[in-house]
Protein backbone atom coordinates (compact mmCIF):
# COMPACT_ATOMS: atom_id res chain seq x y z
CA UNK A 1 0.00 0.00 0.00
CA UNK A 2 3.37 2.16 1.11
CA UNK A 3 4.67 1.59 -2.48
CA UNK A 4 1.11 2.88 -4.25
CA UNK A 5 0.99 5.56 -2.39
CA UNK A 6 4.65 6.66 -2.98
CA UNK A 7 3.63 6.03 -7.05
CA UNK A 8 -0.09 8.24 -6.76
CA UNK A 9 2.33 11.54 -4.77
CA UNK A 10 5.14 11.34 -7.14
CA UNK A 11 2.81 11.15 -10.16
CA UNK A 12 0.90 14.25 -8.65
CA UNK A 13 3.97 15.96 -7.21
CA UNK A 14 5.70 16.49 -11.23
CA UNK A 15 2.42 17.64 -12.18
CA UNK A 16 3.46 21.11 -12.57
CA UNK A 17 1.87 23.84 -15.29
CA UNK A 18 1.85 21.14 -17.86
CA UNK A 19 -0.09 18.48 -16.28
CA UNK A 20 -0.38 14.45 -16.13
CA UNK A 21 -3.07 12.64 -17.96
CA UNK A 22 -3.93 10.06 -15.40
CA UNK A 23 -4.05 7.21 -17.86
CA UNK A 24 -0.24 7.39 -16.77
CA UNK A 25 -1.25 6.75 -13.12
CA UNK A 26 -3.67 3.80 -14.17
CA UNK A 27 -1.34 2.54 -16.44
CA UNK A 28 1.52 2.13 -13.90
CA UNK A 29 -0.68 0.66 -10.99
CA UNK A 30 -3.10 -1.73 -13.21
CA UNK A 31 -1.02 -3.15 -15.91
CA UNK A 32 1.00 -6.37 -14.84
CA UNK A 33 4.04 -5.90 -16.23
CA UNK A 34 4.65 -3.03 -13.87
CA UNK A 35 4.42 -4.92 -10.79
CA UNK A 36 1.45 -3.22 -8.80
CA UNK A 37 -1.00 -4.92 -9.76
CA UNK A 38 -3.65 -2.65 -8.30
CA UNK A 39 -7.05 -3.54 -9.02
CA UNK A 40 -8.89 -0.23 -10.74
CA UNK A 41 -12.18 0.01 -8.30
CA UNK A 42 -10.03 1.03 -5.51
CA UNK A 43 -7.58 3.23 -6.90
CA UNK A 44 -10.12 6.26 -5.89
CA UNK A 45 -9.29 5.40 -2.29
CA UNK A 46 -5.60 5.84 -2.65
CA UNK A 47 -6.16 8.76 -5.30
CA UNK A 48 -8.06 10.44 -2.40
CA UNK A 49 -5.76 9.73 -0.14
CA UNK A 50 -2.82 11.39 -1.44
CA UNK A 51 -5.35 14.60 -2.75
CA UNK A 52 -6.29 15.41 1.22
CA UNK A 53 -3.23 17.09 1.65
CA UNK A 54 -2.52 18.11 -1.72
CA UNK A 55 -6.20 19.48 -2.74
CA UNK A 56 -5.65 23.44 -2.51
CA UNK A 57 -2.77 23.31 -5.03
CA UNK A 58 -4.78 20.92 -7.18
CA UNK A 59 -6.41 21.34 -10.77
CA UNK A 60 -7.73 18.91 -12.78
CA UNK A 61 -9.33 19.21 -16.32
CA UNK A 62 -11.76 17.18 -18.24
CA UNK A 63 -10.35 17.55 -21.44
CA UNK A 64 -10.16 21.62 -21.82
CA UNK A 65 -12.13 22.80 -19.04
CA UNK A 66 -11.40 22.65 -15.41
CA UNK A 67 -14.06 20.76 -13.21
CA UNK A 68 -14.78 20.46 -9.30
CA UNK A 69 -12.83 18.21 -7.02
CA UNK A 70 -15.78 15.96 -5.78
CA UNK A 71 -16.53 11.86 -5.25
CA UNK A 72 -18.06 12.26 -8.04
CA UNK A 73 -15.43 13.53 -10.09
CA UNK A 74 -13.11 10.34 -8.41
CA UNK A 75 -15.13 7.67 -10.01
CA UNK A 76 -15.39 9.55 -13.34
CA UNK A 77 -11.91 9.69 -13.56
CA UNK A 78 -11.87 5.85 -12.97
CA UNK A 79 -14.19 5.55 -15.32
CA UNK A 80 -12.23 7.10 -17.99
CA UNK A 81 -8.59 8.14 -16.62
CA UNK A 82 -7.46 9.35 -20.29
CA UNK A 83 -9.78 12.39 -20.12
CA UNK A 84 -8.60 13.89 -17.07
CA UNK A 85 -5.50 15.77 -16.29
CA UNK A 86 -4.02 16.74 -13.40
CA UNK A 87 -2.11 19.88 -12.55
CA UNK A 88 -0.40 21.39 -9.50
CA UNK A 89 0.76 24.95 -9.08
CA UNK A 90 3.87 25.35 -7.30
CA UNK A 91 3.26 27.21 -4.07
CA UNK A 92 4.95 29.73 -2.22
CA UNK A 93 4.10 32.84 0.38
CA UNK A 94 3.59 35.21 -2.56
CA UNK A 95 0.99 33.19 -4.32
CA UNK A 96 -0.66 32.17 -0.78
CA UNK A 97 -0.91 35.82 -0.12
CA UNK A 98 -2.43 36.74 -3.85
CA UNK A 99 -4.68 34.20 -3.46
CA UNK A 100 -5.73 35.58 0.01
CA UNK A 101 -5.93 38.97 -1.47
CA UNK A 102 -8.33 38.45 -3.96
CA UNK A 103 -10.61 36.32 -1.93
CA UNK A 104 -10.46 39.33 0.50
CA UNK A 105 -11.30 41.70 -1.97
CA UNK A 106 -14.38 39.73 -3.45
CA UNK A 107 -15.27 38.40 -0.02
CA UNK A 108 -18.89 39.66 -0.52
CA UNK A 109 -19.63 37.04 -3.40
CA UNK A 110 -17.74 33.93 -1.88
CA UNK A 111 -19.72 31.14 -1.04
CA UNK A 112 -17.90 29.09 1.65
CA UNK A 113 -18.66 25.73 0.31
CA UNK A 114 -16.99 26.10 -3.08
CA UNK A 115 -13.74 26.13 -1.00
CA UNK A 116 -13.89 22.74 -0.90
CA UNK A 117 -13.37 22.25 -5.01
CA UNK A 118 -9.57 23.58 -4.52
CA UNK A 119 -8.05 26.83 -3.62
CA UNK A 120 -8.82 28.40 -7.33
CA UNK A 121 -12.06 28.36 -8.56
CA UNK A 122 -14.01 29.45 -5.39
CA UNK A 123 -12.39 33.55 -6.12
CA UNK A 124 -13.05 33.03 -9.82
CA UNK A 125 -16.86 32.06 -9.15
CA UNK A 126 -16.90 35.07 -6.44
CA UNK A 127 -15.82 37.83 -9.19
CA UNK A 128 -18.27 36.00 -11.73
CA UNK A 129 -20.70 37.53 -9.52
CA UNK A 130 -19.79 40.17 -8.39
CA UNK A 131 -19.44 40.84 -12.02
CA UNK A 132 -23.39 39.68 -12.80
CA UNK A 133 -24.31 42.48 -9.85
CA UNK A 134 -22.77 45.22 -11.85
CA UNK A 135 -25.67 47.56 -13.69
CA UNK A 136 -25.35 47.06 -17.92
CA UNK A 137 -23.59 50.64 -17.77
CA UNK A 138 -20.95 49.27 -15.97
CA UNK A 139 -20.32 46.28 -18.37
CA UNK A 140 -20.27 48.21 -21.02
CA UNK A 141 -18.18 51.28 -19.84
CA UNK A 142 -15.84 52.45 -22.35
CA UNK A 143 -14.74 55.88 -21.36
CA UNK A 144 -15.78 57.37 -18.40
CA UNK A 145 -17.87 60.41 -18.50
CA UNK A 146 -17.06 63.58 -16.89
CA UNK A 147 -19.54 65.86 -18.13
CA UNK A 148 -20.36 68.13 -21.27
CA UNK A 149 -17.63 70.13 -21.11
CA UNK A 150 -14.99 67.65 -20.48
CA UNK A 151 -13.49 65.11 -22.66
CA UNK A 152 -13.99 61.81 -22.25
CA UNK A 153 -11.37 59.44 -20.48
CA UNK A 154 -9.76 56.18 -21.64
CA UNK A 155 -5.96 55.88 -20.42
CA UNK A 156 -4.27 53.05 -20.46
CA UNK A 157 -5.20 51.66 -16.81
CA UNK A 158 -8.94 52.23 -17.55
CA UNK A 159 -8.28 50.10 -20.97
CA UNK A 160 -6.80 46.96 -18.98
CA UNK A 161 -9.69 47.61 -16.80
CA UNK A 162 -12.18 47.25 -19.32
CA UNK A 163 -10.44 44.13 -20.64
CA UNK A 164 -10.39 42.76 -17.01
CA UNK A 165 -14.15 43.07 -16.63
CA UNK A 166 -14.60 41.75 -20.44
CA UNK A 167 -12.69 38.58 -19.50
CA UNK A 168 -15.01 37.82 -16.81
CA UNK A 169 -18.03 37.92 -19.48
CA UNK A 170 -16.84 33.96 -20.71
CA UNK A 171 -19.03 31.71 -19.79
CA UNK A 172 -16.47 28.98 -18.75
CA UNK A 173 -13.29 30.17 -16.86
CA UNK A 174 -10.46 27.93 -16.09
CA UNK A 175 -9.41 29.15 -12.80
CA UNK A 176 -5.98 28.02 -12.32
CA UNK A 177 -4.95 29.56 -15.80
CA UNK A 178 -7.32 32.73 -15.24
CA UNK A 179 -5.75 34.06 -11.69
CA UNK A 180 -2.46 32.72 -12.98
CA UNK A 181 -1.55 33.62 -16.74
CA UNK A 182 -4.58 35.41 -18.16
CA UNK A 183 -4.94 38.36 -15.41
CA UNK A 184 -1.44 38.95 -15.50
CA UNK A 185 -1.23 38.86 -19.80
CA UNK A 186 -4.12 41.57 -19.38
CA UNK A 187 -2.12 43.89 -16.96
CA UNK A 188 0.98 43.26 -19.13
CA UNK A 189 3.10 41.16 -16.23
CA UNK A 190 5.67 38.85 -17.83
CA UNK A 191 6.32 37.23 -14.28
CA UNK A 192 3.94 36.75 -10.94
CA UNK A 193 3.54 39.80 -8.58
CA UNK A 194 1.04 40.48 -5.77
CA UNK A 195 1.36 43.44 -7.03
CA UNK A 196 -1.70 42.46 -9.76
CA UNK A 197 -3.47 42.88 -6.67
CA UNK A 198 -3.68 46.32 -6.43
CA UNK A 199 -4.94 46.43 -10.80
CA UNK A 200 -7.98 44.45 -9.60
CA UNK A 201 -8.37 46.84 -6.94
CA UNK A 202 -8.58 49.92 -9.10
CA UNK A 203 -11.09 48.10 -11.84
CA UNK A 204 -13.38 47.09 -8.67
CA UNK A 205 -13.52 50.16 -7.39
CA UNK A 206 -13.69 51.59 -11.26
CA UNK A 207 -16.99 49.90 -12.12
CA UNK A 208 -18.42 49.72 -8.58
CA UNK A 209 -18.26 53.61 -8.21
CA UNK A 210 -18.94 53.59 -12.36
CA UNK A 211 -22.79 54.51 -12.06
CA UNK A 212 -22.33 56.80 -9.12
CA UNK A 213 -19.64 58.78 -10.67
CA UNK A 214 -22.03 59.00 -13.82
CA UNK A 215 -24.90 60.30 -11.88
CA UNK A 216 -22.09 62.78 -10.12
CA UNK A 217 -21.51 64.14 -13.85
CA UNK A 218 -24.70 64.69 -14.56
CA UNK A 219 -25.97 66.53 -11.57
CA UNK A 220 -22.95 69.13 -12.92
CA UNK A 221 -24.51 68.95 -16.21
CA UNK A 222 -27.97 69.91 -15.13
CA UNK A 223 -26.43 72.55 -12.57
CA UNK A 224 -24.53 74.21 -15.03
CA UNK A 225 -27.57 74.28 -17.68
CA UNK A 226 -30.83 75.68 -15.34
CA UNK A 227 -27.80 77.66 -12.80
CA UNK A 228 -27.49 81.58 -12.97
CA UNK A 229 -24.23 82.75 -13.77
CA UNK A 230 -22.28 83.98 -10.58
CA UNK A 231 -24.40 81.29 -8.27
CA UNK A 232 -21.60 79.34 -7.68
CA UNK A 233 -21.80 76.87 -5.07
CA UNK A 234 -25.66 76.28 -5.39
CA UNK A 235 -26.97 72.92 -4.70
CA UNK A 236 -28.61 71.36 -7.75
CA UNK A 237 -32.11 71.26 -5.27
CA UNK A 238 -31.71 75.27 -5.00
CA UNK A 239 -30.96 75.95 -8.74
CA UNK A 240 -33.84 73.88 -10.10
CA UNK A 241 -36.39 75.44 -7.36
CA UNK A 242 -35.14 78.79 -8.38
CA UNK A 243 -35.66 78.19 -12.12
CA UNK A 244 -38.61 76.61 -11.49
CA UNK A 245 -40.29 78.97 -9.30
CA UNK A 246 -39.18 82.10 -12.07
CA UNK A 247 -41.57 79.99 -14.54
CA UNK A 248 -45.15 81.63 -14.76
CA UNK A 249 -48.30 79.57 -13.74
CA UNK A 250 -49.39 79.74 -17.42
CA UNK A 251 -45.92 78.30 -18.37
CA UNK A 252 -45.87 75.07 -16.07
CA UNK A 253 -49.44 74.39 -16.69
CA UNK A 254 -48.89 74.08 -20.40
CA UNK A 255 -48.51 70.67 -22.20
CA UNK A 256 -45.71 70.67 -24.19
CA UNK A 257 -45.00 68.63 -27.50
CA UNK A 258 -41.99 67.02 -26.39
CA UNK A 259 -43.82 66.09 -22.54
CA UNK A 260 -41.57 68.59 -21.04
CA UNK A 261 -44.07 68.98 -18.42
CA UNK A 262 -43.47 65.18 -16.97
CA UNK A 263 -39.70 67.00 -16.11
CA UNK A 264 -41.26 70.17 -15.09
CA UNK A 265 -43.36 68.39 -12.74
CA UNK A 266 -40.87 66.34 -11.42
CA UNK A 267 -38.60 69.67 -11.14
CA UNK A 268 -41.86 70.90 -8.65
CA UNK A 269 -41.06 68.38 -6.31
CA UNK A 270 -37.33 68.09 -6.38
CA UNK A 271 -35.86 67.20 -2.75
CA UNK A 272 -32.06 67.98 -1.62
CA UNK A 273 -31.36 63.98 -2.53
CA UNK A 274 -29.99 65.05 -5.53
CA UNK A 275 -28.84 61.32 -6.73
CA UNK A 276 -32.66 60.05 -6.35
CA UNK A 277 -34.02 62.81 -8.33
CA UNK A 278 -31.17 62.62 -10.75
CA UNK A 279 -32.16 58.60 -11.55
CA UNK A 280 -35.93 59.72 -11.80
CA UNK A 281 -34.58 62.83 -13.86
CA UNK A 282 -32.53 60.02 -15.97
CA UNK A 283 -35.59 57.33 -16.42
CA UNK A 284 -38.36 60.34 -17.12
CA UNK A 285 -36.31 61.90 -19.80
CA UNK A 286 -35.12 58.71 -20.99
CA UNK A 287 -37.50 55.73 -20.70
CA UNK A 288 -34.46 53.86 -19.25
CA UNK A 289 -32.83 53.78 -15.77
CA UNK A 290 -29.38 54.76 -15.57
CA UNK A 291 -28.11 51.49 -15.10
CA UNK A 292 -29.04 50.88 -18.60
CA UNK A 293 -27.51 53.91 -20.11
CA UNK A 294 -24.82 54.10 -22.59
CA UNK A 295 -23.14 56.67 -24.02
CA UNK A 296 -25.54 57.63 -26.66
CA UNK A 297 -28.62 58.35 -23.81
CA UNK A 298 -25.99 60.50 -21.89
CA UNK A 299 -25.99 62.49 -24.77
CA UNK A 300 -29.74 62.72 -25.92
CA UNK A 301 -30.42 63.47 -22.12
CA UNK A 302 -28.36 66.45 -21.99
CA UNK A 303 -29.09 67.53 -25.33
CA UNK A 304 -33.09 67.36 -24.36
CA UNK A 305 -32.49 69.06 -21.23
CA UNK A 306 -30.81 72.29 -23.24
CA UNK A 307 -33.73 71.96 -25.75
CA UNK A 308 -36.34 71.65 -23.20
CA UNK A 309 -34.68 75.34 -21.46
CA UNK A 310 -35.20 76.92 -24.26
CA UNK A 311 -38.63 75.80 -25.45
CA UNK A 312 -40.12 76.49 -21.60
CA UNK A 313 -37.99 79.77 -21.36
CA UNK A 314 -39.38 81.41 -24.88
CA UNK A 315 -42.69 80.36 -23.89
CA UNK A 316 -42.42 81.59 -20.87
CA UNK A 317 -41.63 85.21 -22.17
CA UNK A 318 -44.47 84.75 -24.68
CA UNK A 319 -46.58 83.22 -22.23
CA UNK A 320 -49.41 86.14 -21.40
CA UNK A 321 -49.24 87.44 -25.26
CA UNK A 322 -49.52 83.86 -26.42
CA UNK A 323 -52.84 83.08 -24.23
CA UNK A 324 -54.57 86.11 -24.91
CA UNK A 325 -53.87 86.31 -28.83
CA UNK A 326 -53.15 82.51 -29.86
CA UNK A 327 -56.36 80.84 -31.57
CA UNK A 328 -54.45 77.90 -31.81
CA UNK A 329 -54.32 77.43 -28.02
CA UNK A 330 -56.47 75.24 -26.08
CA UNK A 331 -57.59 75.88 -22.35
CA UNK A 332 -58.42 72.92 -19.92
CA UNK A 333 -59.64 74.07 -16.75
CA UNK A 334 -60.71 71.64 -14.04
CA UNK A 335 -61.15 71.47 -10.08
CA UNK A 336 -58.90 68.86 -8.83
CA UNK A 337 -60.02 66.05 -5.34
CA UNK A 338 -58.66 68.80 -2.98
CA UNK A 339 -60.52 71.39 -4.54
CA UNK A 340 -58.19 73.51 -5.75
CA UNK A 341 -58.50 74.76 -9.35
CA UNK A 342 -55.96 73.38 -11.99
CA UNK A 343 -55.53 75.14 -15.26
CA UNK A 344 -54.12 73.09 -18.17
CA UNK A 345 -52.96 74.24 -22.08
CA UNK A 346 -51.68 72.73 -24.59
CA UNK A 347 -51.29 73.74 -28.72
CA UNK A 348 -53.25 72.69 -31.58
CA UNK A 349 -51.72 70.21 -33.74
CA UNK A 350 -52.19 68.34 -37.06
CA UNK A 351 -53.68 65.20 -37.36
CA UNK A 352 -51.58 62.42 -38.96
CA UNK A 353 -53.69 59.26 -40.58
CA UNK A 354 -52.91 57.63 -37.50
CA UNK A 355 -55.03 60.26 -35.49
CA UNK A 356 -57.89 60.45 -37.98
CA UNK A 357 -58.59 56.70 -37.53
CA UNK A 358 -58.45 57.55 -33.60
CA UNK A 359 -61.23 60.12 -34.09
CA UNK A 360 -63.42 58.44 -36.62
CA UNK A 361 -63.11 55.48 -34.14
CA UNK A 362 -63.83 57.63 -30.87
CA UNK A 363 -66.95 59.18 -32.25
CA UNK A 364 -68.24 55.98 -34.00
CA UNK A 365 -68.13 54.22 -30.75
CA UNK A 366 -70.01 57.56 -29.17
CA UNK A 367 -72.83 57.31 -31.57
CA UNK A 368 -73.48 53.65 -31.81
CA UNK A 369 -74.22 54.45 -27.75
CA UNK A 370 -76.84 56.73 -28.64
CA UNK A 371 -79.57 57.01 -25.98
CA UNK A 372 -78.00 53.95 -23.92
CA UNK A 373 -75.70 56.77 -21.88
CA UNK A 374 -76.49 60.09 -21.42
CA UNK A 375 -74.71 62.89 -23.14
CA UNK A 376 -73.58 63.99 -19.39
CA UNK A 377 -72.22 60.56 -19.12
CA UNK A 378 -70.09 60.84 -22.55
CA UNK A 379 -68.88 64.34 -21.87
CA UNK A 380 -67.51 62.98 -18.45
CA UNK A 381 -65.89 59.83 -20.29
CA UNK A 382 -64.03 62.25 -23.11
CA UNK A 383 -63.12 64.59 -19.75
CA UNK A 384 -61.73 61.27 -17.92
CA UNK A 385 -59.29 60.61 -20.35
CA UNK A 386 -58.09 64.49 -21.04
CA UNK A 387 -57.42 64.54 -17.13
CA UNK A 388 -55.43 61.50 -17.30
CA UNK A 389 -53.99 62.54 -20.49
CA UNK A 390 -52.62 66.27 -18.41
Amino acid sequence: MKAVLNVINGFIAVANSSGRNFKELYDTLTLPENGYGVKKGVLPIYIVAVMHHLKKYIVIKNKTDEVKITPDLLNSINESPQTYTVYLESWNEDKAQYIESMASLFAEYVVEKEKDYNTFSYIVLAMSRWYMTLPKYSKELKTIYCGRNTEMIKSKATASHIKFLNSLKMTSINAREYLFVKLFEIYGYKDFTVNIVDNIKQAKALFDGAKSELIMALIGDVKEIYGTKGKKGASLASIIKDWYEGLKPTTVNHLYSNNEEKVLQLMASITNDEKTFMERLAKTVSGLRIDDWNLQNIEDFVDYLEQLKATVTEFDLNADQSNAANTDLYKLSFVDKTGNEVVKTFSKTEYTERAKLLLNAITTELEEMGQSITEQEKRQVLMELLKKMC
